[in-house]
């Protein structure tokens, strides 16, 4: 089966490069695409940054202290936020997330995540 099919392949390949329908061009069918103009002033038609195209941009400092006798991590954090978006920004959502890993974990209540090797 996989011969025949293989034969099959040759054969129309074949006839289609040495006998070629009358009127196709293959300049014409495989020409470059001209992409339309804009889709919008923020983005071109290929995904390209448009004249109008902005980008937010957040940046963050933090500082970590460990005492490793106490078992305790402190952080402070600085968080930049510039908003070049024409619009106003009223809000912003800040999502930290537990640590899974410790027993008392609401994660761990629910039986998430577990360390590897068991613990």
């Amino acid at each position: 089966m996989r011969n025949l099919l293989h034969l099959s392949l040759i054969s129309l390949f074949g006839c289609c490069v040495a006998g070629q329908a009358p009127g196709f061009d293959p300049k014409v069918t495989f020409a470059p695409l001209t992409m339309p103009h804009a889709v919008n002033s923020y983005r071109s038609a290929n995904g390209a940054p448009g004249p109008e195209y902005w980008q937010n941009r957040a940046d963050y400092s933090l500082r970590a202290e460990l005492d490793v006798a106490a078992k305790v991590l402190r952080v402070k954090e600085t968080i930049t936020y510039t908003n070049n978006s024409p619009d106003s920004l009223p809000s912003l959502w800040l999502q930290l997330d537990q640590n899974i890993y410790r027993k008392d974990s609401r994660a761990s209540a629910m039986g998430g995540m577990r360390r590897r090797g068991g613990g």
